[in-house]
């Protein structure tokens, strides 16, 4: 019996215990979010900054455009960097900046 990889990713991340639900007009997933902290020097100083990143199965949101807007368990964030595939392509990364 052949393995189904989209199958499998989307009940890896609908199981995963920090798993988040993810909107995009009227399409929903499940994904994986992350934001870590940096400091960042700058002119002899640093500045805090926070990278937010979020995982999703490669057809979770076909199309996705850098600029959309996505919803993360309720919070509206834009879409900074077009989806990336991540290692074989079994998730891609995108990076992803709040709403304000």
């Amino acid at each position: 019996m052949a393995l189904n990889m989209a199958r499998y990713t989307a009940m890896m991340l609908r199981r995963a215990p920090d798993a988040v639900r993810v909107a995009w007009g009227s399409l929903v997933t499940d994904g994986l979010f992350r934001a870590t902290g940096e400091l960042e020097a700058v002119d002899g100083g640093f500045l805090p900054s926070t990278t937010r990143t979020l995982l999703l199965a490669p057809s979770a949101f076909p199309g996705l455009p850098q600029n959309a807007t996505l919803t993360i368990n309720g919070t509206a964030y834009k879409v900074h960097s077009p989806p990336l595939p991540v290692e074989n392509g079994d998730l891609v990364r995108v990076l992803v900046v709040p709403v304000t």
